[in-house]
């Protein structure tokens, strides 16, 4: 691809500009969609998904613009009718000849934008979990918890954790509570600690990290290393790790690594 040669700003610029972009991503109306679009993109143009991932919140506004532009066309939203509020859910428009037609289907809601904010959000809360392609047959994990925030305006914490221990003990012997201390007689125990702010997107949600930590004797067994977040953090923390959803599954998919060529699902 031609992008391939440009800087990573410059090929932002000539694919945000790009009229066939543009008409790709107007359709992209629903989560699953983005999804399936997000997917084939890794199958065929990864740098192109590269490029969306590295320029998130652009491309979430380019998403609002594109979207909305094939939803409402040369269009303007008229008072309803008592006919048609009858119609539940439904809005007027007028052309630009001035007729009236049905436009999308809308649910009415009076929830506030606040609220709905919340709701979206609680959607991510919680403990995600990876339990398919770990490299070892072993004793470790890779947890995700994603903590809600005090409000809507500001962002969540989170706690990314990675841990080995013996094979002389169970999961069950090991603490559950994140960051945990480890045992003091388990030579093959460690931990790496990942903690930040994250916050909900389109396509999934967005970690930000304040502190990479390992620790522990048996880190070269750490089912994922310090130097795997780093490529995708920055070694000094001033980029982003990107979690692309899949809303069906409820399965959220993140690229870790020098070439982001190693991915983790992690699942509820």
């Amino acid at each position: 691809s031609s992008l391939a040669l440009l800087s990573t700003a410059q090929s932002w610029e000539t694919l945000a500009a790009s009229a066939v972009f543009r008409r790709e991503i107007a359709v992209l109306r629903t989560p699953p969609l983005l999804h399936a679009y997000m997917k084939e993109l890794r199958r065929t143009e990864p740098h192109k998904l590269r490029l969306i991932q590295t320029n998130s919140v652009a491309f979430a506004k380019l998403l609002d613009e594109s979207t909305s532009s094939i939803l409402l066309p040369k269009a303007h939203i008229v008072r309803e009718t008592p006919k048609s509020m009858a119609k539940k859910g439904q809005l007027l428009l007028k052309d630009s000849n001035g007729q009236s037609k049905d436009a999308y289907t809308l649910s009415r809601s009076t929830k506030s934008k606040e609220e709905r904010e919340a709701e979206y959000r609680a959607f991510f809360t919680g403990l995600w979990r990876v339990y398919k392609k770990i490299d070892h047959k072993m004793f470790g994990r890779i947890r995700l918890l994603l903590e809600s925030a005090p409000s809507t305006i500001s962002l969540g914490s989170f706690k990314l954790e990675s841990q080995c221990w013996s094979t002389l003990y169970e999961e069950d012997d090991v603490p559950r509570d994140f960051f945990a201390d480890l045992d003091d007689d388990d030579e093959e125990a460690a931990q790496l600690q990942v903690s930040g702010k994250w916050e909900g997107t389109k396509y999934g949600f967005t970690l930000y990290a304040e502190q990479v930590t390992e620790v522990g004797p048996g880190i070269e067994r750490l089912p994922l290393k310090a130097d795997e977040v780093r490529w995708v953090f920055g070694f000094d923390l001033s980029k982003a790790m990107y979690a692309t959803m899949n809303f069906e599954e409820r399965t959220a998919t993140v690229s870790v690594g020098e070439y982001g060529d190693r991915r983790l699902l992690f699942e509820r």
